[in-house]
């Protein structure tokens, strides 16, 4: 009898794995979801910018970019069409030097604030020329109970948590999808672990509904999963093994 007290406490309800669920049973809802997430995100100490000058004069330009003849504080990445592509480390000071313009400090600043500051540097030099700014240190990592635990990178600027979940190839049955703790780096270097129920809608409405560069998702395991039961426990197996406890018990009558 505890064997069948064993198995059927491993049965994992619907309640458990369904998202976006109705906790508060008021029906059809309105999520407000918060916009321009690329203007959130806040640079820090280790991330990689690809800066680019373009200018009428080629000449001109190559005074300005790494990868032109210039040498500076940069790392070289490759691209998934497999070119090279020079980009510049943003130091502990929150900072990035470029080769003619030199240091260029970037602290509290987004994306979009980042390239005006830099479009400001570089005119003190050049009068004619456009800019190209893109946070090239733009992924995000999943571990536990994810189909696919990993490295990935962010295909859009604006990337949800489903969307990213997605991207991990979902979660197992096993998540425990109301704790998904998601580790974020702060401005100030500290990191930060959030709590987050994907089981309900209230998600949608909060500051954790984006993902941002760098951050780590963690699905926590069920207590069947830290028991040893896989996801090949199924309702036949269950029938089966009822089946043959009732069998053993009606012979030893």
């Amino acid at each position: 009898m505890s064997v069948v007290i064993l198995t059927l406490s491993s049965c994992i309800p619907q309640r458990k794995v369904m998202l976006l669920q109705d906790k508060k049973n008021e029906g059809d809802t309105i999520a407000r979801v918060l916009d321009k997430i690329t203007d959130r995100y806040v640079l820090r100490p280790n991330d990689q910018l690809f800066v680019q000058v373009v200018s009428p004069n080629p000449e001109m330009s190559r005074y300005f970019n790494l990868g032109m003849g210039n040498t500076g504080s940069s790392a070289m990445t490759t691209s998934s069409m497999g070119a090279n592509i020079y980009t510049y480390d943003v130091d502990d000071s929150v900072c990035i030097e470029m080769p003619t313009v030199g240091f260029v400090s970037l602290k509290g600043c987004t994306l979009s604030q980042a390239k005006i500051k830099i479009q400001e540097a570089v005119s003190g030099y050049l009068n004619d020329f456009t800019l190209n700014v893109k946070l090239t240190s733009n992924s995000f990592i999943t571990l536990g109970e994810f189909s696919r635990q990993g490295m990935y990178t962010m295909r859009s600027p604006q990337l949800t948590i489903y969307e990213a979940i997605a991207m991990a190839g979902g979660m197992t049955v096993f998540a425990k999808r109301d704790e998904i703790q998601l580790m974020r780096r702060l401005d100030d270097g500290q990191v930060a672990i959030y709590n987050i129920d994907l089981l309900g809608r209230d998600v949608i409405n909060s500051e954790y509904y984006y993902v941002y560069p760098n951050d780590v998702l963690y699905a926590k395991p069920m207590k069947v999963k830290v028991f040893g039961f896989g996801e090949t426990l199924s309702f036949g197996l269950l029938t089966s093994s009822l089946s043959l406890i009732l069998l053993i018990m009606n012979f030893l009558k």
